[in-house]
């Protein structure tokens, strides 16, 4: 039996992305067919692992004409795509990996809308096991324009994207951009549950690779095909996509109806490339964690010796730590808004403005009852002019 798995990208500007993920995937399911004992070899009664095939839909919100004028290799990058496209004969002819590529898809459109075909007159499916929309941005800094967009979104996701009862939807922001745009309650009200939260991990190179490790992904702003300002310390050099994981974070969606936070692991729905020991925090556990764990590891006001370079403010959520302890404060603050140490800070902000509003207001009614006097001194007359 094989075991058959969906992915949809949506809003793919240069599909430099969508290419390293299925140059990933298609070598590596063709290592383990290779790899794989044959069916009439395994022993009856014993389990063996079944075949997979994996159907991965690209799609983007640019018409292919607009990808012409805004990227002058994509002729190059959406030809290797569907060169992914494989056959496994041991397996009855069975399709490995199958691409789709698909323009002028809107991703937060609910519904569903038959004109949108790929070059072989497939028309988009409407539910996947696994969506995946990296890096959205509307072109201009807004956070409440883009907060309505992520609600939006997260309807459509919900209605139209996601699988019944297994879908879940990757959404990779900037950091920071998380809690600016009020993502996580944006998810809750159309009833998504975030299941973790961690660095974003872009495609590596395939297992096997003739091109000597080369990956394609860039963050290009996909109105123009330039970088984002606040994206450029993040394509330094050779650590272009080193620095792009350390700048961006992944959060993992799926129905709370489908997905309790009672079960949720760091693990869960992890993507082929990313290993077990990634750095993704588990958010429900992260929260039961603070509520029912002694702290006995390092808050913002512990500083604690290393041996990682003088890092010696270890952040107690995720693998970080910071040299200064603001430094990890506004980590906190970003990445772990809602746990206990930023509620604590929350708590006292808001204590300590109450107070200055309660003594600025005390001070202002003093000296209004110092001039009241004095005005009513001076109209009285003094006992010597009697």
């Amino acid at each position: 039996m094989i075991v058959q798995e969906s992915y949809l990208l949506l809003g793919e500007g240069d599909f430099t992305f969508a290419l390293d993920m299925c140059r990933y995937i298609a070598a590596s399911l063709s290592i383990d067919q290779e790899n794989a004992a044959p069916a009439t070899a395994t022993p009856p009664h014993t389990s063996a692992a079944s075949p997979r095939s994996v159907s991965i839909t690209c799609t983007g919100i640019d018409t292919l004409e607009e990808l012409h004028d805004k990227y002058k290799d994509i002729d190059f990058i959406l030809r290797n795509i569907r060169s992914c496209c494989s056959k496994q004969q041991a397996v009855d002819d069975a399709i490995l990996v199958d691409t789709t590529i698909l323009h002028g898809i809107n991703a937060v459109q609910a519904e569903c809308d038959n004109s949108n075909k790929d070059d072989s007159n497939n028309i988009i499916r409407t539910s996947y096991d696994h969506v995946l929309f990296n890096h959205p941005h509307l072109g201009t800094e807004n956070s409440q324009l883009h907060s309505r967009f992520l609600q939006h979104f997260f309807h459509a996701s919900s209605k139209r994207w996601m699988k019944a009862e297994t879908g879940l939807l990757y959404l990779t922001l900037v950091n920071g951009q998380c809690s600016r745009w009020k993502c996580i309650e944006g998810a809750r009200k159309h009833g998504l549950v975030l299941l973790r939260r961690g660095e974003f991990v872009a495609p590596p190179s395939p297992p096997i690779s003739s091109d000597g490790g080369k990956t394609y992904y860039s963050l290009r702003r996909h109105q123009s095909g330039r970088s984002f300002a606040n994206r450029r310390r993040m394509q330094g050099g050779e650590s272009r996509q080193h620095d792009a994981q350390n700048e961006s974070e992944t959060l993992v969606f799926g129905r709370a109806c489908d997905y309790p936070t009672t079960v949720a692991t760091k693990i869960i729905g992890q993507l082929p490339w990313e290993t077990a020991n990634n750095c993704a925090v588990d958010a429900t556990t992260d929260t039961q964690n603070n509520v029912n764990e002694t702290v006995t590891a390092a808050t913002p006001t512990s500083k604690m010796s290393s041996d990682d370079g003088g890092n010696t403010y270890p952040c107690r959520h995720c693998s970080k730590s910071f040299q200064e302890q603001r430094s990890l404060k506004n980590h906190m603050i970003c990445l772990h808004p809602d746990c206990e140490e930023v509620r604590t800070w929350k708590s006292e902000k808001s204590t300590k403005k109450k107070n200055k509003k309660r003594k600025l207001k005390n001070v202002d009614g003093h000296d209004g009852n110092i001039a009241g006097m004095q005005q009513s001194n001076a109209g009285t007359p003094s006992d010597s002019n009697n």
